[in-house]
C-alpha cells in the first residue's frame, strides 16, 4: 500500500506534474537478493513504461511498478536549507 504525506501532496501539485518511483535493480549472489530504496521522481517514466501501473493517490497521477514490493510505504517529503526534496518511506530491503 502507498500514502502520501500531505505536505509531500501539497508539493507534488505545486509541481503539478505525475511523480513515479524509480526501483533500482536487484544485486546480490545467487543466496541472497537486495534492492535498494526507490527513487521518487517527477514525470512519466521514461522507459518501459508497460511495468508502470498508473494509479490516482489522494488525487495525484503516481506511477507504480508492478514489481514493488506489497509492504507498506509512505511518500515523505524533506527539506534542507529551502531544498525539497520526495523520499520513501517504510522500504524493507527486499
Amino acid at each position: 500500500m502507498l500514502t502520501i504525506t500531505p505536505e509531500a501532496a501539497a508539493y507534488i501539485r505545486s509541481r503539478n506534474k505525475p511523480i513515479y518511483l524509480d526501483i533500482p535493480p536487484a544485486v546480490g549472489t545467487c543466496c541472497i537478493h537486495m534492492r535498494d530504496c526507490p527513487a521518487v521522481r517527477f514525470g512519466e517514466p521514461p522507459y518501459d513504461r508497460e511495468s508502470y501501473e498508473k494509479r490516482c493517490i489522494d488525487g495525484l497521477t503516481v506511477f507504480v511498478p508492478y514489481d514493488l514490493p506489497d509492504q507498506p510505504l509512505r511518500i515523505v517529503l524533506h527539506s534542507y536549507f529551502g531544498f525539497k526534496n520526495l523520499t520513501v518511506s517504510g522500504w524493507h530491503l527486499a
